[in-house]
């Protein structure tokens, strides 16, 4: 299984280039964005098989359609099991 810090490594290093273009508003602060976290949480979500409708209720994207308006209404209790089901184990420290 791939690291997490190895992945948010990876997420840096490309943010990073990106922000150092001087074409880029962010070139002079190149840190770790708040839409950094929610891109490697939908990678790294396929690597430990994180269930895709607890993912897009969390991240909040790809919630539209019938089937969101009429029919999925997960309990908050059920999001949350889901949820500590897949990132429990996850150690985002080393």
């Amino acid at each position: 299984m791939t690291s997490p810090s190895l992945c948010l490594t990876r997420l840096k290093v490309a943010r990073t280039a990106e922000d150092t273009s001087p074409e880029s508003p962010r070139s002079k602060k190149a840190h770790l964005w708040l839409s950094d976290f929610r891109k490697f949480a939908e990678q790294f979500g396929d690597i430990i098989g994180w269930d895709t409708t607890n993912r897009k209720y969390i991240l909040a994207h790809g919630m539209t359609g019938v089937d969101w308006k009429h029919y999925k209404h997960p309990l908050p209790e059920d999001v949350y099991d889901i949820y500590l089901r897949s990132w429990g184990d996850v150690d985002l420290t080393s």
